[in-house]
């Protein structure tokens, strides 16, 4: 992203006065994802993808997100973009995004299917992918 902001600026989106914002994201999604992470570690299960999962969580951030990593990521994604302030580093989220919503979760889903049946579906059926208004 830094790369693309570099190279080929597209245009100048955000002043500087809001990219104190994506500090502000950035550090947001990086707290997430430590806090989940450390909260896998915790209940003994696997954090890697493809790791194989010991337990179903569904406490912390997982009653809000089934991919709350992911959305760390992507929210820190963000915050780095908002911080360089051009069009595209933008690029970098959304292939991050389409990356993870097409192949990674969806393989992470089928892990957890197959591992917990029944009580992911529960759980599945209450929480969104990726924001609990947002079921899927």
């Amino acid at each position: 992203m830094v790369l693309l902001d570099r190279a080929l600026p597209l245009a100048g989106l955000f002043p500087a006065s809001i990219r104190i914002a994506g500090i502000v994201l950035l550090t947001a999604g990086f707290l997430m994802i430590a806090a989940v992470g450390l909260l896998l570690l915790r209940r003994d299960t696997e954090v890697h993808t493809f790791g194989r999962p010991r337990k179903l969580v569904t406490e912390g951030l997982f009653r809000f997100s089934r991919n709350p990593i992911y959305l760390g990521f992507l929210l820190s994604l963000i915050g780095v973009w908002i911080y360089l302030g051009s069009l595209s580093p933008v690029a970098g989220c959304l292939i991050f995004f389409v990356v993870a919503d097409r192949w990674y979760i969806p393989f992470e889903e089928r892990q957890l299917e197959r591992a917990f049946g029944p009580a992911y579906g529960t759980y599945r059926a209450g929480v969104g992918l990726w924001l609990w208004f947002l079921r899927g």
